[in-house]
């Protein structure tokens, strides 16, 4: 390994790059990177500056800067816009991640391999610049894409993002970070979102998970700490490890009886979803998978206060809840009351629904509450519900 100081003129020479019209501070003296020669190409394996505006130099002793290893700019607190040549073709992962400032890119168009979380928890990346000879990737509207737009590698616009149409796959950590982004429209076309891909955006208050995604990556949603609402489609199989990790505003979220899976800390430290209904569909649920967060003051893991998890007699649920020591209340169609019976009550809270939802947006009661009021299963709250539980509760007053 050689450590080298670069001079500016040599860095100005690069071929085919130019500082972005949005950088206008002052160039610095000189840059220094350390790097290794392989075979004739040299791949930069460190960074000793500080400087806001990185110009990667097309050549080092003489020999082409084909490559950028991984996290070698990561955390620089001072970048704010890089310029890669057309030398580079590879970019490593979490090579420029984690760079609060960093708001312009500038790709050559040789770069046909960017590595996992390369740009991620960059939350001022705004302006991102492809060569027009790219063949790889394609910057527009916010959204770098690859493979003839099959792919969204990164999200770097503003804070309300729409996914192209056709596009298939939300890779990992697309979004991560992005602390400004408000909303996400994701189109029917997508069937994956990648591992960590919202990961930490702390301003989303929304998902809608179209019906043909069949993958939500490892820790997902982790940490979306407005996140207060979310609609699973009925592609999702399993609900993986951390996927909504310590999204404490979370209230609303349905469990599609297509998923068989809760993993390991999946709704860890989700406070909100007290009540939530577990179909049967659910076979296996892992450790710390929900109700349970970890307490400051006793330094330890423990369950949430008065949770209380819904689902089938005999279902997994039921046998999780009894492992963790959380209340379990078998499902109970039309115990909108949450109490245990079917009775007056409940048909009162099913017409004052009815009675609210013709008037306003929104609901008085949680996803649950509704799920359970819908007693005849047209996907409605409505006066008929009401009567249908009065005439339930006739019935066991009858039979008792």
């Amino acid at each position: 390994m050689k450590k080298q100081m670069i001079c500016l003129m040599t860095a100005l020479s690069l071929a085919g790059a130019s500082v972005p019209a949005a950088v206008s501070a002052e160039v610095p003296e000189s840059i220094s990177f350390t790097y290794v020669n392989n075979n004739g190409s040299v791949v930069i394996t460190g960074y000793n500056g500080s400087d806001t505006i990185l110009i990667i130099p097309d050549t080092i002793d003489g020999a082409p800067v084909t490559d950028i290893g991984k996290n070698v700019f990561t955390g620089m607190n001072e970048l704010t816009a890089v310029v890669i040549p057309d030398t580079v073709r590879s970019i490593g992962e979490r090579s420029f991640s984690a760079c609060p400032n960093l708001s312009s890119v500038t790709l050559g168009k040789s770069v046909s391999g960017i590595g996992g979380y390369a740009f991620s928890a960059c939350p001022k990346l705004t302006s991102f610049s492809v060569s027009p000879d790219n063949p790889t990737y394609v910057y527009s509207e916010g959204c770098l894409t690859s493979e003839k737009g099959n792919r969204l590698v990164l999200y770097a616009g503003g804070p309300h993002a729409v996914i192209p149409q056709g596009l298939r796959v939300v890779t990992k950590g697309a979004f991560m970070g992005k602390t400004d982004l408000i909303s996400v429209s994701i189109p029917n076309s997508v069937i994956s979102l990648g591992d960590y891909a919202f990961s930490g955006c702390t301003s989303l208050k929304q998902a809608e998970i179209p019906d043909r995604v069949t993958n939500i990556g490892a820790g997902c949603f982790m940490s979306c700490s407005s996140l207060s609402n979310v609609k699973l489609g009925t592609g999702i199989t399993e609900i993986r490890d951390n996927s909504f990790n310590s999204c404490v505003s979370l209230e609303d979220i349905n469990i599609p009886e297509t998923a068989a899976a809760i993993r390991e800390n999946a709704f860890f430290n989700c406070p909100g979803l007290n009540g939530i209904y577990i179909p049967d569909t659910v076979t296996s649920m892992d450790t710390q998978a929900i109700g349970q967060h970890f307490d400051l003051r006793s330094g330890s893991i423990s369950n949430i206060n008065d949770f209380v998890l819904h689902g089938e007699e005999g279902s997994a649920a039921e046998t999780y809840a009894g492992e963790a020591d959380l209340t379990f209340r078998p499902y109970l169609l039309g115990d909108i009351s949450d109490d245990g019976v079917v009775d007056g009550t409940d048909a009162t809270l099913a017409l004052r629904e009815y009675s609210y939802c013709m008037d306003h947006p929104g609901s008085t009661l949680s996803k649950y509450g509704r799920f359970i009021a819908d007693y005849d299963k047209n996907g409605a709250v409505d006066g008929s519900d009401a009567t249908l539980i009065l005439r339930e509760y006739g019935r066991q007053l009858a039979d008792m």
